[in-house]
């Protein structure tokens, strides 16, 4: 097998040294040489991220361009992404001191196509070490598609934490959405993100709250 992903053989010099910097923390591994099947679905395996983990991860954690502070503002409001079932799967890889998530993440404009792939090296605590996506704006570390894959692992979390009233953890409550389909307007669900929001926060607050 290859060493080098295609994707890593196309970039630039600096952007390579700033990759294989990142997969360090995994050995090495270039996580776009792994198939899906490399990666587990046990969602008892996510590390503990929380919301704090993702504000400070894009609004604190310095850039990789210029080693100011991140200060992705825009990236939070990829929970909108989530919640609107943008995230397709996402899967989970453990190493001896990190974690590695990877999600399939729809395009915005061309829903579609071919799914984004990003990834996110974790610490066990939650605490974000670094992330990629092969989209245009991916070499940034702070792209709405690793944000939506983050607050799909937080939200997972969450209800990992909690029971239903079966006592089976409720993840069918997370947002998924595999293929767009083309309805008539009359069959189109047109809730805003904002109230898919909403009533996902209820749902979640509700199972662990109702104990």
């Amino acid at each position: 097998m290859s060493t080098e992903s295609e994707h890593l053989s196309k970039l630039d010099s600096n952007a390579k040294h700033r990759y294989l910097e990142k997969i360090s923390f995994i050995n090495h591994v270039d996580p776009y040489l792994l198939k899906d099947t490399d990666f587990s679905d046990n969602i008892d395996s996510y590390p503990n991220v929380t919301y704090p983990d993702i504000v400070n991860y894009f609004l604190f954690a310095p850039s990789p361009l210029t080693k100011d502070q991140l200060k992705a503002y825009k990236a939070l409001d990829s929970y909108n992404q989530f919640v609107s079932g943008w995230v397709i799967n996402a899967g989970v890889k453990l190493f001896e001191k990190y974690v590695l998530i990877h999600g399939r993440v729809k395009h915005s404009q061309k829903m579609n196509d071919v799914p984004l792939h990003p990834w996110i090296i974790l610490e066990k605590s939650g605490n974000i070490v670094c992330a990629h996506c092969n989209c245009m704006a991916g070499l940034g570390e702070s792209c709405s598609h690793v944000g939506a894959v983050l607050f799909h692992i937080e939200c997972a979390v969450k209800i990992r934490s909690s029971k239903t009233c079966t006592d089976e953890k409720a993840y069918w409550l997370l947002p998924s959405s595999k293929k767009i389909e083309f309805k008539p307007v009359s069959d189109i669900d047109f809730t805003s993100p904002k109230s898919l929001q909403c009533n996902l926060n209820n749902k979640v607050h509700g199972i662990i709250y109702d104990k």
